[in-house]
């Protein structure tokens, strides 16, 4: 049975930040144009945190090659505005 996964635009769509290349192999870069810096977490489809860091206005490029392939879920945290999270698939094919 094939699970069918939105593509990265409409994870943009639905969490304004734009996430990209999905599925990635070992840089994912987020363009977040929200007026405050971040706390960005990357968690597994079991909901563990699996690493952790801060995002600043603008893009930023995250290192994802040390992860293994799969499902991860990275959630911005603010402190003015609600949390936003996207999906995205490691690959190393």
């Amino acid at each position: 049975e094939c699970i069918q996964l939105p593509s990265a635009l409409s994870f943009s769509n639905e969490s304004g930040f734009e996430l990209y290349p999905n599925p990635a192999s070992s840089i994912i870069n987020i363009i977040q144009p929200f007026e405050e810096s971040c706390i960005y977490s990357i968690m597994d489809i079991r909901g563990i945190k699996i690493k952790e860091g801060r995002l600043e206005i603008g893009s930023k490029l995250l290192d994802i090659s040390d992860l293994s392939d799969g499902v991860y879920v990275i959630k911005l945290s603010f402190e003015k505005q609600k949390p936003r999270a996207a999906k995205f698939i490691k690959s190393t094919y």
